[in-house]
């Protein structure tokens, strides 16, 4: 089963009625932002993300043997670093794979419109001390995926 997701706050649908449901695979867009001077609030930089109603549908599943996380970010014109704190922004990511109840979740990492800014994601996830330790001890897989192979 595939789930298609925007940026909305809730996924109205339960899957504790999918009894023989073993591979799941969620594709969300998530964005990265910088306002410009000229918007109020100036210069506020921002992550609009789905990853805690992703949380809240998963803890609705029974025990998933494969899922997969496909997540394809995007960046405004104005953002040219990502300025955050790892542990704070990852943590709603690192509480999703805490709860899984998946043996391991594949994190499958896109950036379609700017192709190179995958790299930027990947290293910002890698600098996240409690995502680490997840790949570390083979709970998470983190993919690269450029833009040619999407």
């Amino acid at each position: 089963m595939v789930i298609s997701l925007d940026r909305s706050s809730d996924i109205p649908i339960s899957l504790s009625s999918l009894v023989c449901l073993e591979k799941f695979t969620i594709s969300a867009d998530l964005q990265f932002y910088f306002g410009s001077a000229y918007q109020t609030p100036p210069h506020v930089y921002g992550f609009s993300s789905s990853i805690p109603a992703i949380a809240r549908l998963l803890r609705t599943a029974l025990p998933l043997r494969q899922l997969t996380l496909d997540f394809n970010f995007y960046f405004n014109n104005n953002l040219i670093c990502l300025p955050y704190d790892t542990e704070e922004l990852w943590s709603p990511l690192v509480s999703l794979v805490t709860e899984s109840s998946s043996p391991r979740i594949n994190l499958r990492v896109r950036a379609t419109y700017r192709p190179y800014r995958a790299k930027d994601i990947l290293s910002s996830l890698t600098s996240c001390a409690a995502l680490t330790r997840m790949v570390e001890k083979g709970v998470l897989v983190i993919i690269l995926v450029m833009q040619h192979e999407a």
